[in-house]
């Protein structure tokens, strides 16, 4: 069967992907992009699957942030109808380019730390010819990094069609895949791409060693051997080497009558198409990158890749319901409800009442109350057959005749979510009770440049180390930082790559005293396991988005 042929037995309706892009199949780990985020559903079971699964959707993420066809997919998204209803017609015309592509990417990268890598895709059959496709047309390359740049340059390339100019023509600034030529669509020039014979692609590769001739340590062995250089000091020649390939690419589609942009040629189109969609809507948070910007550090490029991944740990959603209750009572039902291998543990939970609402499916009466308020809600959590209940606490001073009440039953801890600390106010309140019960565990749930700052700014070592964590459900992770003078611990909790990531930018953020080692979690073996059961057994997602833009807009005007 031929490359086209392929794609073509892949693209059935049985597996129409509606409004996201997704990894499925019959495995328990599976991702889905949207423009708004990246969700996982992770098994913590088997590692490469995840892997796979994590950088495939991450993928998606970046052929969209990079290209003329993703900016217009991120800005139809974002815009209320009738505009909205060109983002589904735009995203079927790039399914196919966007899913070869991530599948080999995620794959081609898994493989540097997992033998055979492309086993993983026995759980993904559908994906199988995707990257079957796609591996036999960059196998001119030689070694694995070449072959990486050339599939992301046929896609780049792809998706760098004119349809922001001719979205920027239109009256109404609205726009269907029909009104450009099959060449100017990503799944068109992906299409042509397959039609024609390896000695495009062989093409692009030569001419793209060629503008290595300078760097000789790239260069020199053309049997892959050494394709795997990447350090820092290379980016630049990587680049060269991408970017040559690209144009060669672009070359052959100008000849076969298409319209390519050049590598960056989308970007003064998609300041004026987000100039024209901010008319439409101004509350629209989009920004339109320059050529002249900076290109992200490290560190900044960690956050990027982690600040929009959603964990799911249920789905749907758990029920919730929030339960007014005595403190005498609240302790007999904890004492009752609440234990970890026999033993009972009083944790207190402080989350914003935003993040309850989206992170529970609460009645209508409870979802009113959350909508109300802006202030942190400080409860203890039950699980019940309905699904999680928070007695809520309404005072500090509720909260210390708990605590009181509980006497040595067993463990007290608290787990306050980071965003709540943007109210000052209700810390000013809260926090000497909550410290005053117990240990308190930070749960990081914003970007750590909201809280890092801080530390630099002071000075203050850090200290901070991975663990894996393994319960019934699988294989988590997660990552404890102590800050020197403070008593608090903040817990990074997630999956192996975001963790990892976290630590990797906090080890690359300029001015931070930080060491990486786990000796200080040794006073916290105790209290940590608790904490960490109660996180993953009652939250419904994990993920940095604690702040979303109501709540730091009532932040601003409090």
């Amino acid at each position: 069967m031929s490359h086209a042929g392929l794609l073509e037995a892949w693209q059935d309706p049985a597996i129409d992907h509606l409004a996201a892009l997704l990894l499925t199949g019959p495995a328990p780990s599976v991702g889905v992009y949207t423009p708004e985020r990246v969700t996982l559903t992770l098994s913590g079971t088997d590692r490469l699957a995840d892997h796979v699964v994590y950088l495939h959707e991450m993928h998606h993420r970046g052929l969209n942030d990079s290209t003329a066809w993703g900016a217009a997919l991120q800005l139809f998204a974002d815009l209320p109808e009738p505009h909205r209803a060109c983002f589904v017609p735009l995203l079927d015309a790039c399914r196919l380019t966007h899913e070869a592509y991530a599948t080999y990417a995620s794959v081609n990268i898994a493989a540097a730390h997992h033998e055979n890598a492309a086993a993983v895709l026995r759980h993904y059959p559908d994906y199988l010819p995707l990257h079957t496709g796609l591996e036999r047309m960059v196998s001119p390359a030689s070694g694995p990094h070449r072959r990486y740049l050339l599939a992301t340059a046929l896609a780049r390339l792809s998706m760098q069609t004119p349809v922001l100019d001719v979205l920027n023509a239109t009256e109404d600034f609205m726009l269907l895949p029909s009104v450009l030529r099959a060449i100017d669509t990503p799944d068109g020039r992906w299409r042509w791409f397959l039609r024609k014979t390896d000695a495009l692609t062989r093409s692009a590769s030569r001419a793209a060693d060629a503008a290595l001739a300078s760097d000789a340590a790239l260069l020199v062995m053309d049997d892959g051997a050494h394709d795997e250089i990447a350090a820092d000091v290379h980016d630049a020649a990587w680049a060269r080497w991408e970017q040559t390939a690209y144009a060669t690419l672009a070359d052959a589609l100008a000849a076969a009558g298409a319209t390519p942009l050049t590598f960056n040629g989308h970007m003064p189109a998609t300041a004026t198409a987000v100039e024209r969609a901010l008319q439409i809507d101004p509350s629209l948070r989009t920004r339109a990158a320059q050529v002249s910007d900076p290109a992200l550090d490290d560190y900044s490029l960690a956050g990027s890749a982690i600040e929009r991944v959603r964990l799911t740990l249920a789905d749907p959603p758990y029920p919730g319901e929030l339960v007014a209750i005595e403190p005498h009572h609240l302790v007999d039902v904890v004492d009752d409800r609440c234990r970890i291998a026999g033993v009972p543990g009083l944790v207190l939970s402080a989350r914003l009442p935003s993040r309850l609402a989206t992170g529970y499916a609460f009645g209508n009466g409870d979802q009113a109350t959350l909508t109300s308020r802006s202030d942190p809600l400080v409860a203890a959590r039950v699980i019940d057959e309905e699904g999680v209940a928070h007695l809520t606490i309404d005072t500090p001073e509720a909260l210390l005749d708990v605590r009181e009440r509980w006497g040595d039953r067993g463990p007290a801890l608290s787990v306050v979510a980071a965003s709540t600390l943007l109210d000052r106010a209700w810390q000013e309140r809260w926090m000497p009770a909550l410290r005053t019960t117990g240990p308190v565990v930070f749960l990081i749930d914003v970007a750590l440049e909201r809280f890092v700052g801080g530390w630099v700014a002071s000075g203050t070592p850090v200290r901070g180390g991975v663990i894996q964590v393994n319960d019934t459900g699988g294989g988590w992770w997660a990552m404890g930082l102590a800050a020197a003078g403070s008593d608090d611990l903040w817990l990074a909790l997630a999956d192996e790559i975001t963790v990892r990531l976290t630590l990797e930018q906090l080890q690359l953020k300029p001015g931070l005293d930080f060491a990486n080692d786990t000796e200080h979690l040794r006073s916290w073996s105790e209290v940590l396991p608790v904490a960490i059961t109660h996180v993953l057994a009652t939250e419904s997602f994990l993920d940095l988005e604690g702040l979303d833009e109501t709540t730091l807009a009532r932040s601003r005007t409090d």
